[in-house]
């Protein structure tokens, strides 16, 4: 189990990105480092939809970098994060 410590040392936070999921695709993050934001200016969601955000939300993206994880069983993730 991860201590505290460990846990808050992979939020990276900032106040408005323009896309937590892009800022996650375009660095080299380590597995299980969670990006957290205020506000998106470019967020995309369901279908390629975009949208921005007012100030005060909360909009996070995990970066997970799977081994030995097929295609069809990442497509599960979101499903069940949602029900989590």
């Amino acid at each position: 189990m991860m201590d505290r410590q460990s846990i808050l040392g992979r939020i990276k936070r900032f106040s408005t990105l323009p896309s937590t999921n892009e800022y996650c695709k375009e660095n080299d993050l380590r597995n299980g480092e969670i990006i957290l934001a205020e506000r998106q200016s470019n967020g995309r969601g369901r279908m390629g939809r975009s949208f921005s955000s007012e100030n005060g939300g909360i909009y996070i993206s995990f970066c997970y970098k799977p081994e030995g994880v097929t295609l069809s069983e990442i497509t599960k993730f979101t499903g069940m994060t949602a029900v989590a």
